[in-house]
Formats: structure tokens, sequence, C-alpha cells
């Protein structure tokens, strides 16, 4: 087998769980799985998200009969994409994000399954650092997809699509075609389908390359500050209320704008539980508290806030 499916973080005859789409991607993976010489007990998981018609219903027939042939267990979940979307007020892309996963973690606790494997590759991690970098992120957001995330892993992240195709017609693997990942509907298909060819044509013919590239050492650098904002963030953390989180403003300052933005990133999660939805606008506003007059309050996302007291910035959530 090509040197092209990363082995590292896959143990010998454990549980996964495989998100299984049913397109070139996944099925390549779900083939080097299989004959990886692992032993591995594999649940192929496919999420129908109600779109696309009988192409979908075909997906879900196909994904099926795959996971039979290869003798490997099976799950589907069913989700209406748009109401979900709708009512959560999401994007549909947001919205099969969300549910996908939602998926693949209940799959993985019936299962008993130790890890999630997904089929991302070179080229997805490239699209996903055009997308954050258009929409404004850090270098933590330009380190782009990672290798593993808790219990998620990525074997093939460092594997181009073009090299996953050839893998599939060389060990004549059979996969279905999604016409929608052709169109221009959605962000992400607008980056791969239009600005990146654009990119290779006129400008650099290995952005993707250079792209993920770049992502390895934009990681080492946001891994860096990660972990002296942590250190940094126990030291600012003060005693305080039941549900609060208290900062002492003199550390904030002493260790800098860099490592500040950080920790108030770290505070704001520690509340809320994520930083989801927490924007750079928000980071701004929080900072900003520092060298504004005591009392001055800062209004976050999930009803949180922030009060500038007297040498203390303290977060707390509203009822």
């Amino acid at each position: 087998m090509k040197a092209i499916f990363d082995k590292t973080f896959i143990i010998q005859g454990e549980r996964i769980i495989l998100a299984l789409s049913g397109g070139a991607d996944s099925s390549a993976l779900f083939h080097m799985l299989i004959n990886c010489g692992l032993g591995l007990k594999i649940c192929a998981v496919h999420v129908h998200h109600g779109l696309r018609g009988i192409d979908a219903d075909d997906d879900e027939d196909f994904c099926a009969k795959i996971s039979k042939n290869y003798s490997a267990d099976y799950r589907v979940f069913k989700e209406d994409i748009q109401t979900y979307a709708a009512t959560h007020g999401l994007s549909i892309e947001e919205a099969g994000r969300e549910v996908r996963y939602a998926a693949f973690t209940a799959a993985a606790a019936d299962f008993g399954a130790q890890k999630i494997v997904t089929a991302h590759n070179k080229n997805d991690n490239a699209e996903t650092i055009i997308m954050r970098f258009l929409r404004g992120t850090g270098s933590a957001g330009l380190a782009g997809i990672s290798t593993v995330r808790g219990d998620i892993v990525r074997p093939i992240l460092h594997t181009s699509r073009a090299e996953i195709i050839a893998y599939l017609r060389e060990n004549n693997v059979p996969y279905r075609m999604d016409a929608s990942n052709d169109g221009v509907d959605f962000t992400r298909n607008k980056i791969r389908n239009l600005l990146i060819p654009l990119i290779e044509e006129s400008i650099n013919p290995r952005i993707i390359d250079s792209l993920t590239a770049s992502a390895v050492d934009f990681y080492a650098e946001s891994k860096f500050v990660d972990e002296l904002a942590k250190k940094t963030y126990t030291d600012a953390r003060l005693k305080g209320n039941d549900g609060e989180i208290v900062l002492s403003k003199p550390i904030l300052a002493a260790a800098g704008e860099v490592i500040c933005r950080r920790i108030i990133r770290l505070a704001y999660e520690n509340i809320n539980g994520s930083v989801k939805d927490f924007a750079r606008i928000h980071v701004n506003d929080v900072y900003a508290l520092l060298s504004k007059e005591t009392g001055k309050v800062a209004h976050l996302p999930r009803r949180i806030t922030v009060r500038n007291g007297r040498g203390v910035l303290v977060f707390s959530r509203q009822t």
C-alpha cells in the first residue's frame, strides 16, 4: 500500500467509528482501514442530510452495501438539515457539521469506540485555511485542521485529493460522486472550484502544498503561545464568587497583548464551555477594558459579561 495513510494514532485491534459519506475520500479511507493490517473493529456511520433527493438515498444504499462487503458494522442517521439549520440559526454547512459530529459521538458511545476517524485530506485543509483567513482569524485558525483533536483522528490529512483518486483507481475501489461538490452554492465550494483553480493558474500552482506547509509553522507557533497563555492565565486568576472568573489586570497588562488576548479567550471558554460565537470583535471589547475606567462592562455572546473592576476583570454569566 502506498504510504498515504498515517497509522500513527491508530492502535492495533481498537474499535473505531468511520465517518462514511460514500465519496472518494471516505471510501478510500475505508479500504485503507480494512487493509492496513491492524485488525480494527470498524463501525461505519453515514449521515443522511435530507438533501439531494434520490442521490442522497443512493449514497445511503451504497454505504450500507460496502460496509456489508467489508463485514463492518454500519449505522445511518437521518436529519432534515434545512429544518435543523433554521431552528438553530445556522447555515446549512454549520448545521450539517454539527449534526454529523453529534451522530459520530452517539455511535461511538453505542459501539464502544475509542476513536472517530474522518477522511479530511490535504485539499480540505488548504480550503479551511483560506476560508478562515477570509473570515478573519489568528495563527490558531491558520494552523488549519488538526490531525488529532480529542478522540477525532484524520489519517489522510496530509494526502492530496489527487493521490486519493489515484489510490482508488489502483485498487479498484468504488465510490460515489456528489455533483453538489462541483457547484458554487457554498463557501467551501467557491473556494474549491473557483478561487483555488484561479490561484493555481495565475499565481502559485502549488498553493495547496504552500498553505499546508505554512499551517505546520502556524500550529507550532500557536501551540507555544497557547502553553504560555495557559500558564499566565493560571497566575492571573484570582479567587471570586461562584460562577465568576476573576483575572488580575496588572498580570494581564504585563503579559503583553498577544498573550492577553489568548487569556481572554481561555476565560470565555472556561465560563461558557466553548468559544463558539466568540469572535475577534468580542476579544477586542474585553481587551479595551484594560485601558478604560472602572465600572465599564463588555457584553459577550451567551449572556456573558466582563466588568472592569478595581485591578481586575470579572467574567460572569447573566441570568
